[in-house]
């Protein structure tokens, strides 16, 4: 490998002719090889497989330039050749695409680099022999700690180091101790620039939310004791820019030869998984301040000065908001000084930022009547107004619903024309709306179906467009042709059957009375088998008839029977 790296530094002068521009060479770790980088990773690759020269002959089968650049070469002993195998390419050779140009340890993975490779154990963890096993994610982090940099913390083996990685692994041990995944952290080391601190976070491979919880925590100042600048944690990759590991909305960023990072553009963040858009909230801030030429020109120190005496009153009343990232100013303009200014959050699915920035102006602001110094005039929030409150329905039937709700939160501080209420069934993909513009708090739907089911939502709008919108759910009365009607025929046909029962049972209880009342007459008058005589006055016997007796009550006459 020495003669290479001699025939390396020998052929520099030639190809900076060839390449009329300043090279870079670069010596193969894994095989006999040289890299000559130049004109923006344009690079010539050779092998050597001789090292072995003649003392008087020097490659006189090469073209004379060749020749020429190479008689300081030094010979070696005695034999006579080198053979060079040339390739000329306009970008990188991905060496990891072909098994044949790498050779990496069983468990390792291959990784380009510029003009090379290296063998990692991504994803993976190492025991003791070195091995890479499977079943584990390591993640490299980078994070900048506001802690006093000493030089015993650059000794692996000091005091000093031990003590900070266990106050390290004690952070950690408190941010995931719900989380069953994580395995462990490792600290690679320690460097300047406050404290910066190289790790290794391992989990299981089934982890997805690992490095996100580790950015939050950081992000709500809760790595443990350590004081942690959120935009200074860095994820670090194994690889060569560009990258496909790098998320949408950042950009590939070369830290070493064989390390990236994949930073996320301007208005995004990362949260441990992808690039995010801040949450940006425009405000407009009116102060009874003086203003003057100077404030229009940001180089001037008047507007560099106001810019940040405002910056500092404003981030001191927003800073304890959640997720709050910083206040940026975008200028002052005429009306005694308006400030235009926006506020940047991270995402937070729980909360409209819209109205917890409504909320701290009127509690922090509006009360005092002040800014700090500056005595305060208006206050405006930009953009589309926030969700209404209260979104309900106050009556339903089988074909109309009646709608109300209340004003925004901090509606003072926005402007609204209007509202729109939009409906539609299931089926349907088109809302159907109503615009109210009268400054109505409700809204009837009417001419809807029975027993349907309605998605409602409501929304204010104004010049820049339409605002959050604030859903319900709603199902309508079943009309009187279904149940209702069913009950109805169901109730007469009861009604009916009863009166049927109660006429066959009257007419029953009738023959039966009936039928009593013709036995016992007939025991009264038997008139079957007798004959009516006349007996002696010393046979007769008075008999007093009933009522019955129509024959005998009204002649008043006494029957006599003969036995």
């Amino acid at each position: 490998m020495g003669s290479s790296r001699s025939l390396c530094g020998l052929l520099v002068p030639l190809f900076q002719k060839v390449l009329d521009a300043p090279i870079l060479v670069q010596e193969h770790r894994y095989t006999n090889s040289c890299f000559i980088h130049g004109h923006g990773y344009c690079y010539i690759r050779y092998l050597i497989y001789a090292m072995v020269f003649m003392k008087t002959e020097y490659f006189h089968e090469m073209p004379d330039t060749f020749y020429h650049d190479v008689t300081n070469l030094h010979p070696a002993s005695k034999h006579e050749s080198i053979s060079l195998t040339i390739h000329v390419c306009n970008s990188d050779i991905n060496e990891c695409e072909s098994p044949s140009l790498y050779s990496c340890s069983t468990g390792f993975d291959c990784a380009n680099t510029i003009g090379s490779y290296t063998c990692v154990c991504e994803g993976r963890i190492r025991n003791s022999d070195g091995a890479c096993i499977k079943g584990f994610k390591r993640h490299r982090v980078n994070m900048r700690l506001n802690e006093v940099y000493t030089s015993a913390l650059g000794n692996k083996n000091s005091q000093e180091f031990i003590d900070f990685e266990k106050k390290i692994t004690a952070a950690m041990v408190k941010i995931y101790a719900n989380n069953d995944n994580y395995f462990g952290v490792e600290v690679e080391r320690l460097t300047n620039g406050s404290v910066i601190a190289d790790l290794g976070i391992t989990f299981t491979d089934t982890d997805t939310t690992g490095i996100s919880d580790l950015l939050v925590a950081v992000r709500n100042n809760s790595f443990g004791d350590f004081k942690v600048d959120p935009d200074a944690v860095t994820v670090v990759i194994t690889g060569a820019c560009p990258s496909d590991e790098c998320p949408g909305n950042s950009t590939c960023k070369q830290l070493t030869s064989d390390t990236i990072s994949c930073p996320c553009n301007k208005r995004y963040y990362y949260d441990g998984v992808t690039c995010i858009e801040f949450i940006v909230i425009v405000v407009e801030l009116s102060l009874e301040n003086t203003f003057t030429e100077e404030l229009k020109n940001t180089s001037s120190p008047v507007y560099q000065e106001l810019e940040r005496n405002v910056t500092a009153e404003l981030t001191e009343i927003f800073k304890d908001t959640p997720n709050f990232k910083e206040i940026v100013i975008l200028g002052f303009r005429n009306g005694s000084t308006i400030v235009d200014f926006e506020i940047k959050y991270r995402d937070d699915p729980g909360e409209n930022k819209k109205t917890v920035v409504a909320e701290t102006v009127k509690e922090k602001i509006i009360k005092t009547g002040n800014l700090g110094n500056f005595k305060l005039k208006s206050v405006q929030i930009q953009g589309t107004p926030p969700e209404p409150t209260n979104f309900t329905h106050t009556d339903v039937t089988q074909t109309r619903i009646d709608l109300s709700w209340n004003k925004p939160i901090g509606h003072e501080f926005f402007v609204i024309n209007g509202y729109i209420v939009s409906h539609k069934t299931t089926p349907e993909t088109q809302f159907k709306t109503q615009k109210i513009t009268s400054g109505e708090l409700n809204v009837v739907l009417s001419d809807l179906q029975g027993d349907t089911f309605y998605v409602i939502t409501v929304h204010g709008y104004n010049d820049e467009g339409d605002g959050d919108k604030l859903r319900i759910e709603v199902t309508t009365k079943d009309s009187p042709s279904s149940s209702n009607l069913v009950i109805i025929i169901a109730a007469i046909i009861v009604v009916v059957l009863l009166f049927i029962i109660c006429l066959v049972v009257f007419f029953q209880l009738r023959k039966r009375r009936h039928h009593k009342q013709s036995r016992q007459r007939a025991y009264a008058q038997p008139r079957f088998g007798m004959n009516l005589t006349r007996l002696p006055t010393r046979w007769t016997h008075h008999y007093n008839y009933e009522d019955g007796d129509e024959e005998a009550s009204a002649s008043g006459s006494k029957r006599l029977y003969r036995y």
